[in-house]
């Protein structure tokens, strides 16, 4: 199932790149921290032999305690942040269990192919990434993420080896394209609505019993300072000097690793290799040998990497000179020669094409500390003087800002809508006790300090401005109740082979499931009734008796390609899914997992 790459060569196999990237950092979270940035070499727990060193837990349960606590606008109890840490345990064994098998199982991806995909990954920026990973360098980065990227190789190649059988197909297709033939009748509540009567004991009752349906919840006007990023980072200027310094003082950072554009060619058997080393010999090109000797030989020409040469292969393309052909290699396809065509060294990639991308990293430096130093004293201030945003806001140089009324709900979009911002607003420390917020850190990486300046209780609708909703509602309720209770009647009836005259009948002919014309609870049943059955829809205005008539079978034989593909695709993409998580229960179960620190023993789990 999986791909086997050669022993002396790793790399060969064309990995997907950009759209893995975006899918790991999605996926992944991008939660693997690499132990070359550790500064302690102690292992927390150790997985197959390889360690999880205590630096590299401590920096993600930092990260994942900083992004937590952001989300709720507060700080981690003790409990939580036990569990926390367990969590973070369990993902980081999880993912190294995958890495060794993608490693193990011969998967690679070249690091040159991730660094150029990161470059021209719109709104990357390498400052944040180091930022949100934990890590100190972009070397660091590019090889935290091409772990991640092996992962992803290896999980794409397990979910797309995944196949469907005709049979299953065309199954699939019956029932999904299925069209049937039902009739279908109202029973409406309109006419039964307005016979009913509803008594004022009636209305008080449901007064009384739905309270909390007519009250108006509490509303607060906020003052508020906001910290904004945007703001503070268009303020910010660096020169081109300044940029081209740091390059200077860290083309280590900016290395493209040694690579070698070679020509390789694979026979079956050593007579024919034999063969074609004569053919060389003589003069012949690589392309002219194969073209006389043997049409079935392919010549591959590519560039092959340091980080994705092995030690071997690396020694080995060292000491060709260009233009040299190796002597024959076995490996898994045949025999196997090599033809140097050229060699490029490790050398720092040119200003131009990184100048861009330091500029960037150096405004988000200047922009932190920036941010560091006004959210210091945001927050000393607005502490000092609890009652007031003033002091703050002359100090800071952020002007005092007034929201519109809000409910504890909040606003559909924007600064209010954000759940940390509306907990401090309806805190008990400042609705009832009149001091400022606590800074609370937004989704886009500002930070707020609010003050209630208004407060308006909540209050419960008088019952004579809700009356008339009251008797709506009820006259609703009870009429819903008597149509369904003639509706499942009918419903027994009829299929009981009994008639009813006096109900008019609606037909469908050949309705899919997603038929328009048709109300959705009724389409619904109807493709979950046995044919000849009748049962009952419920509606919003009453009900529906539905009867199935005839059920026409997909037709596998008129299916388009298109539709042929696409149902396959979907069916191999869940069988994928499967099998990737039986494999993935097999790796947990086999690997063999020490965790050394006994307050965590109990995360792992299979």
């Amino acid at each position: 199932m999986l791909q086997k790459f050669g022993e002396h060569i790793r790399g060969w196999f064309a990995g997907i790149v950009i759209g893995v990237i975006a899918v790991a950092f999605v996926a992944w979270g991008l939660e693997y921290y690499i132990d070359r940035d550790a500064g302690s070499t102690a292992a927390v727990a150790v997985v197959n032999g390889g360690k999880i060193t205590q630096q590299s837990f401590s920096n993600k349960v930092l990260m994942d305690q900083r992004r937590q606590e952001k989300v709720l606008g507060r700080a981690l109890s003790e409990q939580e942040l036990v569990m926390l840490k367990k969590m973070a345990l369990n993902q980081m064994i999880a993912q190294l269990i995958l890495t060794q098998a993608a490693k193990k199982e011969g998967f690679n991806v070249s690091l040159g192919a991730i660094e150029g995909s990161l470059e021209s990954t719109p709104g990357f920026n390498m400052q944040s990434a180091l930022q949100n990973t934990g890590l100190s360098t972009p070397a660091a980065f590019f090889d935290y993420v091409r772990n991640t990227v092996l992962v992803q190789q290896m999980v794409t190649g397990l979910r797309s080896s995944a196949f469907v059988i005709p049979d299953e197909l065309k199954n699939a297709f019956s029932v999904s394209q299925q069209k049937r033939d039902f009739s279908f009748t109202m029973l409406p509540i309109a006419k039964l609505e307005q016979k009913i009567t509803v008594t004022d004991k009636e209305i008080a009752q449901y007064y009384k019993a739905n309270a909390t349906q007519f009250t108006i919840p509490e509303k607060v006007q906020l003052q508020y300072l906001l910290l904004s990023r945007a703001t503070l980072n268009a303020q910010i200027k660096v020169t081109d000097a300044e940029v081209k310094s740091y390059y200077e003082s860290n083309k280590a950072n900016f290395r493209v690793p040694a690579s070698w554009k070679i020509a390789r060619i694979t026979t079956k058997t050593q007579k024919e290799m034999d063969a074609l080393q004569a053919a060389l010999k003589s003069g012949k090109t690589f392309a002219a040998a194969v073209k006389e000797k043997h049409k079935d030989w392919q010549q591959v020409t590519q560039t092959v990497s340091a980080v994705d040469a092995s030690a071997s292969l690396a020694t080995l393309l060292n000491q060709l000179k260009v233009n040299q052909v190796s002597e024959p290699m076995s490996t898994p396809g045949g025999v196997t020669i090599v033809q140097l065509l050229g060699r490029t060294p490790q050398h720092a990639r040119a200003f131009d094409s990184v100048k861009t991308q330091v500029k960037t990293m150096l405004v988000g430096q200047q922009l932190e500390k920036i941010v560091s130093k006004k959210s210091e004293q945001l927050s000393n201030l607005t502490y000092t003087n609890p009652t007031s945003l003033e002091p703050a806001a002359n100090a800071i140089g952020i002007a005092v800002k007034t929201s519109p009324l809000l409910a504890q709900a909040g606003a559909k979009t924007g600064l209010f809508a954000q759940k940390p911002v509306l907990d401090a607003a309806f805190s008990q420390d400042v609705l009832k006790g009149g001091n400022n917020s606590n800074p609370v850190s937004l989704k886009n990486g500002g930070i707020i300090v609010l003050r209630v300046a208004k407060h308006v209780p909540s209050s419960v609708q008088p019952l004579a401005t809700v009356k008339a909703d009251i008797v709506t509602a009820l006259k609703k309720q009870l009429a819903l109740r008597q149509i369904g209770a003639r509706a499942y009647a009918v419903q027994s009836q009829l299929n009981k082979g009994k008639s009813e005259p006096s109900l008019h009948w609606q037909k469908r002919v050949n309705a899919t499931r997603l038929d328009p014309a048709t109300n959705k609870a009724i389409l619904e049943t109807a493709f979950s009734t046995p044919l000849n059955q009748v049962k009952t829809a419920e509606l919003d205005a009453g009900y529906a008796l539905v009867k199935v008539t005839a059920i026409h079978p997909g037709n596998w034989a008129k299916a388009t390609a298109a539709e042929k593909k696409g149902l396959g695709a979907n069916l191999a993409a869940l069988h994928g899914q499967n099998e990737f998580q039986i494999y993935l229960q097999g790796l947990n179960k086999q690997a063999k997992v020490d965790i050394k620190d006994k307050k965590l023993s109990s995360s792992w789990s299979v």
